[in-house]
């Protein structure tokens, strides 16, 4: 959700799982519906306003790409095969203070597409009234997209979209390593001639505070 300057902000979020996805990870956060050749595909999605002010809204799809494990949206304008494919209805709302509102997504896969997995974003939009000096600002909020093309792709679940994983694997490590070096010093103190050099510094430091 997008803060704005009040309380509140503007949200997207899935309204409507399709049937055929509700059993996957992620079906309720991402489009992840499998398209085939010649099928339209539709989904719903609920656009929210919950500041006190008015919103004018408009609701669009983006294209993206994954990256190492990232997920990057694309520059609005840039051309996909699955931008090309998706509308969105309708294409602009506007919201009265805390409402929200249903749009469609419809993706139409033509006769002939390429197999392998497209990514991309339903957008959601607001422009703010120009400055003086004519600079408007965009606030977007989005929806990813994840859908495997075609009959060869072997899962509609979303791949990874972040390192947190990795992340959390270097913290194990981290941890295992410094519980091993904390048990390796301990044994290290108890070793017989460690015990002994112990001893004679403690014999030195006596002398000298007797002196």
């Amino acid at each position: 959700m997008v803060q704005s300057s009040n309380q509140g902000g503007l949200g997207i979020r899935i309204s409507q799982i399709p049937s055929e996805v509700e059993s996957l990870p992620n079906s309720g956060i991402y489009i992840v519906t499998r398209l085939l050749p010649s099928t339209t595909h539709t989904q719903r999605l609920e656009v929210s306003n919950s500041t006190t002010k008015p919103m004018h809204v408009l609701i669009y799809p983006g294209p993206a790409k994954l990256v190492d494990g990232n997920f990057l949206p694309l520059a609005q304008g840039s051309k996909s095969e699955l931008v090309s494919w998706s509308s969105v209805s309708p294409s602009s709302i506007d919201l009265p203070p805390m409402k929200s509102s249903e749009v469609t997504v419809t993706i139409k896969v033509p006769a002939e597409v390429s197999p392998g997995t497209d990514f991309g974003v339903i957008w959601a939009a607001v422009a703010s009234t120009p400055s003086a000096s004519g600079v408007v600002s965009i606030n977007r909020v989005g929806i990813r997209m994840y859908t495997p093309v075609g009959t060869t792709t072997t899962s509609s679940t979303p791949p990874p979209v972040s390192s947190g994983h990795s992340h959390t694997s270097e913290f194990q490590w981290l941890v295992i390593g410094i519980l091993a070096f904390a048990v390796c010093a301990l044994a290290y103190r108890e070793l017989p001639f460690v015990k002994k050099q112990r001893k004679e510094r403690r014999r030195a430091l006596k002398k000298l505070e007797r002196r």
